[in-house]
């Protein structure tokens, strides 16, 4: 891709920033601004926040578990294809409160200067499906124009993909546990 289409795509991306923040309610992490996207998983919340550590099974590249307990992990994930910055790598720590949060923070990264929030986790119907919201605060340290917004918008898109994947994984494995126990009663 040109240089010159590159930039043009970066400015668009700027200029539909606040088209974004229409899209997103606005967070806050520890005072600050930040995203959330939030949806409707047709799995119990048992299962829904079990995702959240078995996720990483499927990027053990970009993602591993340095430590872990059944309170708090600290994981060490790589990005790539950041706006602006490129890749960064951060080593954060998850805290567990079960089946209903797990918050983020940041410990150290070579390029962020903070990243945090939380999956929240709320039985509905029951407890036979879970309203689950993520929320994410990153803040890159840039002091360049509209800096907040490319973050932002971003983030976005980072946090609507993984609430998707935790959606589709957790809807999955939901309905392979129905049907093994339709076949074990017959």
């Amino acid at each position: 891709m040109s240089r010159v289409l590159k930039n043009v795509l970066s400015l668009t991306l700027v200029l539909s920033a606040s088209t974004i923040y229409s899209e997103v309610n606005a967070g806050s992490c520890s005072g600050h601004k930040g995203v959330s996207v939030e949806l409707t998983v047709m799995a119990p919340p048992e299962i829904a926040f079990g995702m959240v550590k078995e996720m990483r099974q499927e990027d053990p590249s970009g993602c591993k578990v340095l430590s872990s307990n059944d309170t708090e992990s600290l994981v060490e994930e790589t990005f790539d294809g950041l706006p602006i910055i490129g890749k960064a790598t951060c080593v954060y720590k998850e805290t567990y409160s079960p089946i209903s949060t797990v918050s983020f923070n940041l410990v150290r990264s070579d390029k962020l200067k903070a990243f945090e929030g939380e999956w929240t986790f709320d039985p509905i119907d029951d407890g036979q499906h879970t309203r689950v919201k993520l929320r994410s605060y990153i803040d890159t340290g840039l002091k360049i124009p509209f800096a907040r917004q490319i973050t932002d918008a971003a983030s976005t898109c980072e946090v609507k993909e993984q609430i998707a994947d935790l959606k589709k994984f957790a809807e999955s494995k939901h309905q392979k546990m129905i049907a093994g126990k339709a076949k074990q009663s017959t």
